[in-house]
């Protein structure tokens, strides 16, 4: 781990300086660092490894037909050293076809590489790397993705990595470090804000002081702990940090800030952090500051845990170890014969959430031999990660387990539910269904789960069960009746096409709860079908719900969507003619259809509102383009660009502003 953050380290050093000296990050460059060079690099001036690097863009021929580890990895060496992407690419494939480790670094190159290309191709890199199971961690989302791709909109960013296969709190967690390493405080708050996900402060405390030493920011560092638990001195650690190193310029009039600002965002710190502070400053002659040092008292709790009394081993507990050092741990203590119990379990626990199966089986064969009793936690966990890779058995033996030996213990609703859909997708409807009633009432719901498992279900060879797992569901507090959960009653009839029981079935709900689920889409199927007389009598029956329970406007915009869904030009172009607030309207009516059907439905809009005065076509332009910001689709964007100069308007400065961004995202100039 020192040897890669020390090449994180010398990268951003890189990083920084490629604004001055164009081109200096080069591929070449950073593989003297990833297999070994960097030392000898190091010594070397910038104006040495650029001309170095330059020479090297010549294509090569690799024989990559030898299988040998270290043959292939020579082979990617100077494949990545000759920036030859394709060949890096097939090399690194051989790599897993042959199961031999890829290490997250080797693509560090590719990377930097993609970043001189667009976020397109930084974004096809990491897909790469997910596909062969290569982990992301942290020092390659803060050093080699974050600074490429655009960050702006921190909610997009983590939409945009988590739709692709990373984790949310692996993003989130890189991407609030890597705004505060940015001094981007007010980003930060906003994103913690309004995104849900637990914070690792072993990782963001150490940015977090970064940020102070930029900024001397006390109130933003305060307002960030406040995410922090509260049952850990998270406070104390960064207090810790600020004033307690050699390095330490602050003085005790600082401190004073921190504590006026905790005592106001009601932030704490243990009292062996108290007791460092105040023997640290009484040391240094501050006895003239006494009611500053016994204003300490203020933000004490002496229930904290007491973590700083790892400070002074220099040996962290073992609950605040990263991944890498509990490996480590792990081998030392079963080196000195020592009990290694308790590091198992946590080593289990942490590699079941990160879904690494491979790791996951040899702990559990470690725990089997050592003649370790698993608790029902550690089952759970297990329960939860061969649901996640569709092992049938498994999954089952584990739910039997718990309900036979630990019939206290109450399993998550997300991981239940989870392994119910997993069952289902695997044909085991009946065994499911006996699962989840065979458990009490659930202590927390979970509705996302719950519809997954019920679209599964609805889009089995077993759809007439939807409604018997609904009720029980429901009966057993996994969820609530909402539009959302009842929308499978709806699906399973659409997906045979059988608009009649579909309209039946819209109609009894809408009358018992209501409600109108998949109003959007029963109308688009119907509309979609040819007209008879049958179909515009079931039309007329959804439409007619659709307006007692939400207005005319909402009628007809979901009328609008189905007709520019199917191109129907002339009926969507009579129904304009009504609106006035078209653009708000579509905005919310499409905010959960896919973009590539949403494109399309723009597009017919803004084919069917020509000569009409009252739609605002640059507004719906926006829309479009905002599909296309979010898919970084610059070809497409200049398009749209030049069809909107062909209507000889304006475009306004938020048009404008999103267009350039995402040329310059790409590096291509804006068109004249």
């Amino acid at each position: 781990m020192a040897f890669l953050q020390q090449c994180g380290n010398l990268i951003r050093v890189f990083v920084n300086l490629s604004a001055s000296c164009q081109n200096i990050l080069t591929p070449r460059l950073v593989v003297n660092n990833v297999f070994g060079g960097y030392v000898s690099s190091m010594s070397t001036t910038y104006s040495q490894k650029y001309a170095y690097s330059t020479t090297t863009n010549k294509q090569l021929d690799f024989d990559t037909s030898n299988n040998s580890k270290s043959m292939l990895l020579k082979l990617l060496e100077e494949s990545l050293q000759s920036s030859q992407r394709d060949t890096s690419i097939e090399i690194l494939e051989k790599l897993k076809t042959n199961q031999i480790e890829i290490r997250t670094h080797y693509y560090w190159p590719l990377l930097v590489q993609a970043s001189t290309e667009g976020e397109t191709s930084i974004i096809s890199t990491i897909k790469h790397m997910l596909n062969l199971g290569v982990e992301i961690d942290h020092t390659t989302l803060i050093e080699f993705i974050l600074p490429f791709i655009n960050t702006s909109n921190p909610s997009m960013t983590l939409q945009k990595l988590t739709s692709i296969g990373l984790t949310l709190s692996q993003v989130k967690n890189s991407l609030v470090c890597y705004y505060l390493e940015h001094e981007k405080i007010n980003e930060t708050i906003n994103f913690l804000t309004t995104t849900k996900g637990s914070l690792n402060f072993d990782k963001i405390n150490n940015s977090l002081v970064k940020y102070f030493q930029l900024s001397n920011d006390v109130d933003g560092c305060s307002r960030i702990l406040q995410f922090s638990t509260k049952y850990k001195n998270y406070a104390g650690i960064f207090l810790d940090k600020i004033f307690l190193t050699k390095t330490n310029k602050y003085d005790i009039l600082v401190l004073d800030k921190f504590i006026n600002s905790f005592e106001q965002h009601k932030i704490y710190i243990s009292s062996d952090t108290l007791k460092l502070l105040r023997d640290n400053f009484s040391s240094n002659n501050y006895k003239d500051h006494f009611n500053i040092l016994m204003r300490l008292n203020n933000i004490e709790n002496v229930n904290l845990e007491q973590l700083n009394s790892e400070r002074l081993s220099g040996i962290p507990h073992p609950h605040n170890m990263t991944l890498e050092e509990l490996e480590c741990h792990l081998v030392e203590l079963k080196s000195k014969g020592f009990n290694t119990r308790g590091v198992l379990r946590k080593l289990l626990i942490i590699h079941c959430k990160n879904n690494n199966l491979n790791r996951v089986e040899e702990l559990r064969d470690e725990i089997k031999k050592s003649d370790m009793i698993m608790s029902p936690a550690m089952k759970a966990h297990l329960l939860d990660i061969y649901t996640k890779n569709e092992n049938v058995d498994e999954v089952c033996f584990f739910i039997m387990d718990l309900q036979k030996n630990h019939p206290s213990f109450v399993i998550d609703s997300f991981k239940l539910i989870n392994a119910a859909t997993m069952l289902v997708k695997h044909n085991k409807i009946q065994k499911t269904l006996e699962i989840i009633n065979s458990y009490g009432n659930a202590l927390h719901q979970a509705p996302s789960e719950c519809w997954k498992l019920l679209d599964t279900i609805a889009r089995s060879e077993h759809a007439e069960m939807t409604h018997n797992f609904l009720i029980t569901l429901v009966k057993k507090n996994y969820c609530e009746i909402n539009n959302t959960i009842l929308g499978p009653l709806i699906r399973r009839h659409l997906i045979k096409n059988d608009l009649v029981s579909a309209v039946d079935t819209f109609d009894v709900l809408s009358k018992m709860y209501s409600l109108t689920p998949l109003k959007q889409e029963l109308i688009c199927a119907l509309v979609e079908t040819k007209s008879d007389d049958k179909i515009a009598k079931l039309l007329k029956i959804v439409s007619d719900i659709v307006l007692s329970t939400h207005g005319q406007p909402t009628l007809d915009m979901e009328l609008t969507i189905a007709y520019a869904k199917h191109g129907m030009i002339d009926e969507l172009k009579n129904l304009l003619k009504n609106f006035v607030h078209l653009n708000v309207l579509i905005e919310n009516s499409t905010k959960h259809i896919p973009d590539d059907f949403k494109e399309n439905i723009l597009i017919n809009i803004l084919e069917a509102s020509k000569g009409l005065e009252k739609i605002d076509r640059v507004g719906i332009y926006e829309l479009i383009l905002d599909i296309y910001c979010k898919n970084e689709n610059y070809q497409a964007a200049i398009e749209l660009w030049n069809k909107i100069k062909l209507e000889d308007v304006i475009p306004p400065l938020t048009l404008k502003t999103k267009f350039t961004n995402l040329l310059s995202r790409h590096n291509v100039p804006v068109p004249q």
